[in-house]
């Protein structure tokens, strides 16, 4: 029988530990596990737990990133905002306005705004306002043109859209354009809605889900008009939506029907929606924030109480190793 050097022209290379740069078809002897290892094709695609936020709370706001996040307002008229690092929640300054179900943009969590939303008793209602973070604190700027809750937002804190709602007694199809220092009503969804997703810019945004009653439908934005594209695979609301582009975006949990809560997870390639891998915990009225590869969700309505729970989503290809034998 050939050996492996005189098929493969050397040796079985020792490491403590995975070599650097592994390459298709690499083989090493793991001297710490006394083991074979091959490197093949692979991915990793799921959620893991992240830190719990300092408050639990839901009908709350997000932006940014999974390791750079903001979560803002929520039940109870609340003023909170916490900041995320990729491991752990601090509280930082409140809202100007504490608030329920506003919506939020922004590239991380040192630049975001926080637009609409509700502040109950029914008198008080629907809200148009808008707040700015600086990394340290929020400053009011200048109001939407039609107050809205239960919106999605998509963009930076100095290009954002703010997409559909319930301004207030129904779904609405209005869109709202920010350039930083005031919002222009632009271009209306096709699909009225409320309690929706959104991702991408203030030029390429997709709009996704939503009620009521519970919405398959999701457009893209053009920068100045909505072209309907694929459908979820689950129709749903109130879920966590969020992506960087109109190209890459995910849809977390939400309400389908009895049960209340669900833990589906959907991704968006530009083309369509392929459902992967469940929440561990079954949730609604969360929020999110990151990319499709890379994202994060947090706080929401579990079913029995407000969530303080963060879990991370993570979906990766690459080369990784294999054992195939022992010494």
């Amino acid at each position: 029988m050939a050996t492996y050097k005189e098929t493969r022209g050397g040796t079985v290379k020792n490491y403590t530990t995975n070599p650097d740069n592994i390459k298709e078809g690499q083989v090493w002897y793991d001297v710490t596990n006394q083991v074979i290892k091959v490197g093949v094709v692979g991915s990793v695609t799921g959620w893991s737990s992240g830190g719990n936020l300092n408050s639990a709370r839901y009908n709350a706001g997000a932006a940014g990133i999974q390791t750079s996040a903001l979560f803002f307002a929520g039940g109870s008229n609340s003023a909170l905002t916490e900041s995320y690092n990729g491991s752990s929640w601090t509280e930082v300054g409140d809202l100007n306005t504490g608030r329920e179900l506003p919506g939020g943009a922004g590239a991380n969590n040192t630049t975001a705004i926080a637009f609409g939303g509700f502040v109950s008793p029914p008198s008080t209602g629907v809200q148009a306002l808008t707040e700015s973070w600086n990394g340290s604190s929020w400053t009011e700027v200048n109001d939407m043109n039609t107050g809205r809750r239960e919106l999605a937002g998509a963009g930076t804190s100095t290009a954002a859209l703010a997409i559909g709602g319930n301004p207030p007694t129904s779904g609405s199809a209005l869109n709202e354009n920010w350039n930083g220092s005031s919002w222009t009503e632009v271009g209306d969804l096709n699909t009225a809605r409320l309690f929706l997703g959104g991702a991408g810019t203030n030029t390429a945004a997709l709009a996704f889900g939503g009620g009521e009653p519970n919405k398959a439908n999701t457009e893209s934005w053009n920068g100045s008009s909505w072209t309907e594209v694929n459908d979820l695979n689950t129709a749903r609301s109130q879920f966590a939506g969020f992506g960087a582009t109109n190209t890459a975006a995910l849809c977390v949990g939400g309400y389908v029907g009895s049960p209340n809560e669900r833990a589906i997870t959907e991704t968006w390639n530009g083309t369509s929606w392929t459902e992967t891998a469940d929440l561990a915990t079954a949730r609604r009225l969360h929020s999110g924030a990151g990319t499709n590869t890379a994202g994060a969700a947090f706080g929401g309505y579990d079913g029995s109480s407000a969530s303080a729970a963060t879990e991370e989503f993570t979906s990766a290809g690459g080369i990784v190793s294999a054992t195939i034998g022992t010494d």
